[in-house]
């Protein structure tokens, strides 16, 4: 029997992403994360896969990812048949539920391979208006040739005033709004090829030269402002984590500035530390006293103050 009498098996697309996600959860049961989606395309007898997940607050997330990473990878090779190249692995969230274990993984050495750049961004929004766009003139085009020739029609009116307005106006009588029009969507498109995206994404140092791992500034300024807020005295913080700086404004309600500010900028060097990113970024801190700020009161003052009552 050839391999032509025996059939083919195919594997839709969606069967693996969902494979893909359920492998995901697997590897983050018993901890505080979860997958937030996947994606996944078969081109013959491989596979790309990628799953964005939210793991748990105070875990480290290059370690975590990796394990996620790998039981992706044996479980839809396993399940499915294809080859699956590296998984992406991609950190959207960080959950912080109180009291659950966080996901830890043995990592291969304590200090990062190389440094990776942005993911590049799929584009599929840009793409998918030019292609349908493109795909509407195609098709009108098309099924009016088509009713010319072969039903012996005459051409519609749409296009022989197109055809008349392109034989009459050149680049000379081209309105300039037009011509501004096109050199500005060709230079955006020019851009989208040329650039990665993504610009909401703080990529992560990784132990492992297989793990590529990313966190959104989102969610690197939520955990930044938890540990500005346990700093005594602080009781509001605004941070902006930007590529290559990162900025913090703690509000300060009672106690002195000094010791606040050195307990800001210690806590947000940790955290970044344990954060953890491929290009460590220019930390700025601000503590700023609030309106109804109480200073810290010496304990000479305390006596004083409680010396009518004793």
């Amino acid at each position: 029997m050839t391999a032509r009498e025996r059939g083919t098996t195919t594997i839709a697309d969606r069967v693996v992403r969902k494979v893909a996600e359920q492998a995901a959860r697997e590897a983050l049961t018993g901890s505080a994360g979860g997958v937030c989606g996947g994606t996944a395309s078969v081109r013959g007898h491989s596979a790309e896969v990628g799953v964005d997940v939210a793991l748990g607050y105070r875990g480290v997330a290059a370690e975590a990812a990796h394990a996620v990473q790998e039981r992706v990878a044996e479980r839809t090779v396993h399940l499915t048949g294809l080859r699956v190249p590296t998984p992406r692995v991609s950190v959207r969230a960080l959950a912080t539920v109180p009291g659950a274990p966080v996901l830890v993984a043995e990592a291969a050495s304590s200090r990062p391979e190389r440094m990776r750049g942005r993911r590049w961004s799929e584009r599929r929004l840009p793409v998918g208006v030019l292609a349908v766009v493109a795909l509407a003139v195609a098709a009108a085009l098309l099924r009016d040739v088509a009713v010319v020739h072969l039903l012996g029609r005459a051409p519609a009116p749409w296009r022989g005033r197109l055809l008349d307005w392109l034989t009459g106006h050149g680049p000379a009588t081209t309105p300039s709004w037009a011509a501004g029009t096109l050199a500005v969507a060709g230079l955006w498109m020019i851009v989208l090829a040329l650039t990665p995206g993504r610009r909401s994404d703080l990529v992560m140092s990784a132990s492992d030269p297989g793990v590529r791992a990313v966190i959104s500034r989102r969610s690197a300024s939520r955990l930044v402002r938890a540990a500005v807020c346990q700093v005594p005295g602080i009781t509001g913080a605004r941070v902006r984590v930007g590529r290559k700086r990162l900025t913090v404004l703690a509000d300060l309600a009672h106690g002195d500035r000094s010791p606040a500010l050195d307990g800001v900028t210690e806590a947000v060097t940790d955290t970044v530390q344990e954060l953890g990113p491929a290009a460590p970024p220019r930390t700025r801190v601000r503590v700023c006293p609030i309106p109804a700020w109480q200073p810290a009161t010496t304990p000479k003052e305390e006596g004083e103050a409680d010396g009518p009552h004793a």
